[in-house]
């Protein structure tokens, strides 16, 4: 035999024993399936936890072989027979919306209806589920059945699943990375971290989305979100800022500038003790959404901030003169009408002024449970600091014909009847 011949042999050889150890060494899809159903078909429960990973790694690894929906059963069956409930809800919920045309979808659907049925965990919110679970499946991709199962799966905001629901999330991502919608899948995983308590890790969540999808839709939400962590709850104040002022410059939803508007205000005011700048956000709340549910509590700050930081009295009255000029119908005026009140007459040292916010509060909420005490107020200020006591009567005698079963009425007269003898002839 030639040399060329040998060596032509001997590589014909290699790739032939290449071949067959490849062959040998390959994970088949089948023999794994088998070994999982003989293990299962076993009924140990000590092996349960063992069952639990082998098939979630077959799923993983498999999402579309023909046993992947029996797998996926088979894990709901575990976690049943563990007494897992919730996690084997999700299994059965994600067995029928996963793969709608598998044999497991109506063994699934009764299992599912007899947990929700015992779980109290569910109640109002099983009817939307198990209609989910019934409907007929309008022939979505891989990717939009298992978002439409995400989707139902944040929609339960659930404690007991949100430990289910992260590495669900994971999931999605890892299979269909082109997918649209992962931007949601990180908004989704960030707020149940938020949820779980865990905010340092729900901070680097929303910062995430940020940092992989700068043009989503989603993106100011989750900046206000994280916002939120750093003040509240990690005490990072001027990052805080920061990422507010972010949603402030760049977001078109009114709302929630005007939310990050207030809460720039509430940082500098409490903890940056910035009271101006504080004041300036407020004031772009105030003025851009008169109309914000926001809007008067942040009048009530910027009016505290000029009475007990600034010593700006006269300021602060002004503002509570604006709340109630905007809101006057609101019973929250009868606060800023006090407020104003005690400032005339604490720091201001006016007298009838502080008496005719007292009485205006009556003549403003006469059905207020205290408005007889108010004018009560207004004329003992009459009487004691101004000596007036023909405005005393006045304040007394309104008591006297509006609110004549009210306690203080009595006291009224009394009051009229004195003040009537040091009134000069």
């Amino acid at each position: 035999m030639t040399t060329i011949k040998t060596i032509r042999l001997l590589s014909l050889l290699t790739a032939a024993l290449c071949i067959a150890s490849a062959a040998m060494a390959q994970y088949d899809a089948g023999r794994v399936f088998s070994f999982i159903q003989d293990t299962y078909n076993r009924r140990d429960k000590n092996l349960n936890d063992f069952l639990i990973g082998e098939i979630n790694d077959f799923i993983d690894l498999f999402p579309e072989h023909e046993k992947a929906a029996e797998s996926q059963y088979l894990l709901a069956m575990v976690y049943e027979a563990k007494g897992d409930k919730h996690e084997a809800l999700m299994s059965f919920c994600k067995t029928v919306l996963l793969y709608p045309a598998g044999d497991q979808r109506l063994p699934s659907i009764d299992a599912a209806r007899k947990i929700l049925a015992n779980e109290k965990a569910y109640t109002g919110k099983k009817d939307g589920l198990l209609a989910a679970l019934e409907a007929p499946s309008a022939g979505e991709s891989a990717a939009d059945r298992y978002y439409a199962y995400l989707s139902r799966l944040v929609e339960l905001d659930l404690s007991e699943l949100r430990e289910w629901a992260l590495p669900e999330i994971k999931r999605f991502i890892s299979r269909f990375p082109e997918d649209g919608r992962i931007d949601t899948a990180l908004r989704w995983s960030a707020d149940l971290l938020e949820k779980k308590g865990s905010h340092r890790e729900a901070a680097v969540a929303y910062l995430k989305l940020e940092s992989t999808y700068p043009q989503s839709a989603l993106l100011s939400n989750s900046r206000y979100s994280r916002a939120v962590i750093l003040y509240k709850e990690l005490g990072e104040h001027q990052k805080a800022v920061e990422a507010l002022s972010q949603v402030v410059a760049d977001s078109a939803d009114s709302v929630l500038v005007g939310s990050s508007l207030f809460l720039l205000g509430e940082i500098k005011q409490r903890k940056l003790k910035d009271y101006k700048g504080a004041i300036a956000d407020y004031r772009k709340l105030i003025d851009s959404q008169p109309g914000n549910a926001k809007t008067m509590e942040a009048l009530f700050a910027v009016a505290e901030i000029n009475s007990d930081k600034l010593s700006a009295h006269t300021e602060a009255i002004a503002v509570y003169d604006e709340i109630v000029g905007k809101f006057g119908q609101d019973e929250r005026s009868i606060k800023a009408l006090q407020e104003a009140a005690e400032l005339y007459k604490n720091k201001l040292n006016d007298a009838a002024k502080a008496a005719a916010s007292y009485a205006k509060i009556a003549e403003l909420f006469p059905y207020y449970e205290k408005a007889p005490d108010m004018l009560l107020r207004a004329g003992g200020i009459c009487e004691d600091k101004l000596k007036d006591y023909k405005k005393a009567i006045e304040y007394y005698q309104v008591i006297v014909e509006k609110f004549p079963e009210h306690r203080m009425a009595g006291e009224a007269k009394k009051r009229i009847e004195k003040a009537q003898q040091k009134v000069a002839p």
